[in-house]
């Protein structure tokens, strides 16, 4: 289990105190967001469904990589990882 560093877009800090990031735990990233339910329970809510699922509107970065182009929320994480929080914005 690794500390992660979590960068939290503007829209979401008001869900954490105004932090720019935040820290959870875990060796893949679905094990992270899980942890960020006991620490950030608002920010885990805005991140998943009910299922554990992440909404559609969130995309996570490990690094530049998209983790839907490796293994989703089974993707491994190493100590030092940061993962990048983006809201995908619809517009018309």
């Amino acid at each position: 289990m690794y500390a992660i560093q979590i960068k939290i877009p503007g829209p979401l800090r008001s869900k954490v105190a105004g932090q720019v990031q935040v820290q959870a735990y875990g060796a893949t990233v679905g094990e992270v967001l899980c942890s960020l339910q006991n620490t950030h329970s608002e920010l885990a809510h805005a991140l998943l469904t009910q299922e554990g699922q992440l909404r559609s509107f969130v995309v996570l970065y490990l690094g530049s990589r998209n983790i839907n182009s490796l293994a989703g929320l089974q993707t491994p994480l190493s100590a030092g990882s940061v993962l990048k929080l983006v809201q995908a914005i619809v517009g018309g």
